[in-house]
């Protein structure tokens, strides 16, 4: 659970910034950064793209303002390392 929890309280503290309601309630408690997991940057940017053509037609306004995003970051569960996409990625 500490790696789940540690990425869903980034989530959580996102949807709060936001104004949604997120209960923390089933997360549970980490007192600890957990290991990190390695991504590929061609994955980390493979992800970006999906979500970039899910935003031009859901939220223009917020597309419009990442088309601006010189640098993606990854939460930092991640640790990201060269490489393209995953192998079993579709698309």
């Amino acid at each position: 659970m500490g790696r789940i929890g540690f990425y869903l309280e980034y989530v959580r503290r996102e949807a709060l910034k936001r104004g949604y309601c997120f209960s923390i309630d089933k997360i549970g408690n980490f007192s600890r950064v957990p290991h990190s997991i390695e991504v590929k940057r061609g994955q980390l940017l493979f992800e970006f793209r999906h979500l970039m053509g899910k935003l031009k037609k859901r939220d223009p306004g917020l597309y419009r303002l990442l088309l601006k995003t010189r640098k993606i970051q990854a939460h930092p569960l991640f640790r990201v390392t060269s490489g393209g996409k995953e192998e079993w990625e579709r698309g």
